[in-house]
């Protein structure tokens, strides 16, 4: 889950719809973020040649590698 709002906020309104639990919570610093903590952690957004369509661009996160760490929660 990610946010823009204050996340113990995100957090408790999460919890309340059960989003998210205890267990989920702590299983991993991933579960819950704020928008600024996800991109510090996997970059901004950038733009690279796509490799499918010769002179067109496409846009790529700054580290990849980063990003599916999160996204495999």
């Amino acid at each position: 889950m990610a946010t823009g709002d204050n996340i113990d906020t995100a957090i408790a309104i999460s919890r309340e719809a059960n989003i998210v639990n205890d267990d989920q919570l702590k299983a991993s610093k991933f579960t819950a973020m704020t928008g600024a903590d996800f991109r510090a952690y996997v970059g901004e957004i950038k733009e690279i040649d796509d490799p499918d369509k010769e002179g067109k661009m496409m846009d790529s996160v700054g580290n990849l590698a980063r990003f599916r760490e999160v996204k495999n929660i």
